[in-house]
Formats: structure tokens, sequence, C-alpha cells
């Protein structure tokens, strides 16, 4: 019973360390990125895939406003979260999430289904929707600070 305890909490800092070290640097703009963390599972593919298609899917700020804003949000040292869960099996609703959290506080976000093409393929079909909810958070980003920005004028 004792080595049965052990090996589990072996196993279960192991499995802590491993998601500690699963950050990529996303979005560098002018020297400065953003910490990303890729969750959830996607009908039986390993996480290394679809860590790889988050992180090449990632839009990331383009006019001057969201450059901007961008910027102001780094001092607080970032975090962006992408989750996609798509069920095993033909026909199955998935979803998928983009958070941005900083000092530890949950910022920004935003929730999406699955297309139904990528409902039904590999992971490397869901890169239009991992582009197209990230471009809208960024979006969301810049809209919400300048009006933080504007109300305290």
């Amino acid at each position: 019973m004792r080595n049965i305890l052990i090996l589990l909490v072996i196993f279960l800092s192991s499995c802590a360390h491993e998601n500690i070290q699963k950050a990529d640097n996303v979005c560098n703009i002018k020297g400065e990125s953003i910490k990303l963390y890729t969750h959830g599972m996607y009908g039986g593919y390993p996480q290394s895939v679809l860590r790889d298609v988050v992180s090449s899917s990632v839009s990331c700020p383009n006019d001057n406003n969201e450059i901007k804003y961008y910027h102001i949000m780094l001092l607080s040292h970032p975090h962006l979260h992408i989750t996609i869960i798509r069920p095993l099996g033909q026909g199955q609703k998935g979803y998928l999430s983009a958070k941005i959290f900083a000092n530890g506080r949950f910022i920004i976000g935003e929730r999406t289904y699955l297309s139904p093409f990528s409902r039904t393929q590999s992971p490397y079909s869901v890169k239009a929707d991992i582009h197209r909810a990230t471009m809208h958070l960024w979006h969301d980003l810049a809209t919400h600070m300048a009006h933080k920005v504007s109300t305290k004028i």
C-alpha cells in the first residue's frame, strides 16, 4: 500500500511539473510576448498535437489600438489560456475558450462552439476557429480598455 502511495505522489508531482512547463510565448511585438497555456482534448489526439496547433494559430493584436493596450496590459504579466474540447465521436459539439488573466485575475475571454468542419477533422482543422476567437479577444480587450480609460477622464 505504501508503494502505491509513493507512486501516486510521484505521478501527480510529475503531472504538475509537466503542466507548468507547457507554456509558449506568443504575440512577440517589439520584443514583448504573452505566455500561452493550452488545455483540453481533441478527440483522442495527443496533447502535444493540440498545443502545436494552438500556438501556431493564435491571432495577435494588429491595429494601433490593440497594440497600444496590449503593451499596457503586458505590465501586469498576463497569460493567455486556450481550452479546446472536442469529444470523441461524429457529430459531437465541441467548444473553444480563450481567456486572458493578469496578476491572478480574469481580464477578458471569448467562448465559441467549434465550427462544423472542425468537429469531424483532425486538430489542424480548428486553426481558423482559434484565429477567429483570439482576433475577437484582442478587439474586445482594446474596446474594454479604451472604455475604462475614457470613463476615468
